[in-house]
């Protein structure tokens, strides 16, 4: 894995761990500090519309959001096209797709605790990519391998030597290529593995 993939998934994790936080007060304190159940319980209905941002409550067409519940994510199957959900606890975040009408209705479920707009990232790119390129290291595998400790005891460089690359095939006994063989009238395997 080389360092750009390694900080791309760092920024990604440190993005998400960001908007967990940052949506986990709201959710689980109103403005006095008391917890959802207790403003339930106290005056008897929260509006299900406070859980929703306010920019996906007029959208038109479909938009892609996140979205934080307790319980079970099978709640979601009828309010959005589910792409993901990731378990946080007692937690989970959903990514997918809605309408904001499905979004609506999304919010009058009592497990659902917060529907936000997913965002896209843009990572930006270094602005000379060449210099950030791992340098080529290839001419280390002579030394790696005693190529120019061979040549030097035995005076060979590989003159007349002739390479061929001789390729048995494909191994039809991969679980994965079962479905890929080809097979005659009766259902047996066409093909020769001489392996």
């Amino acid at each position: 894995m080389n360092e750009h993939s390694i900080i791309k998934k760092a920024l990604v994790f440190a993005i998400a761990l960001a908007m967990i936080l940052s949506i986990l007060p709201a959710v689980l304190h109103s403005a006095n500090a008391t917890t959802i159940s207790n403003q339930l319980s106290s005056q008897g209905t929260v509006n299900p519309l406070s859980k929703v941002d306010p920019s996906l409550l007029n959208s038109t067409g479909i938009e892609r959001i996140l979205v934080l519940g307790t319980g079970s994510s099978l709640d979601l199957k009828n309010g959005m096209g589910v792409m993901g959900v990731y378990p946080i606890g007692k937690y989970f975040i959903a990514s997918g797709f809605s309408t904001a009408s499905q979004i609506k209705e999304l919010a009058k479920n009592s497990n659902i605790l917060r529907i936000v707009p997913d965002v896209k990232l843009n990572y930006s790119q270094p602005k000379n990519i060449e210099s950030q390129a791992i340098q080529p290291d290839l001419y280390q595998a002579r030394n790696i391998l005693g190529v120019n400790q061979a040549y030097n005891a035995f005076g060979v460089n590989g003159t007349g030597v002739n390479v061929a690359i001789v390729d048995t095939g494909t191994f039809f006994g991969n679980p994965n290529l079962q479905n890929s063989i080809a097979r005659d009238s009766s259902g047996r395997p066409v093909y020769m593995d001489a392996d």
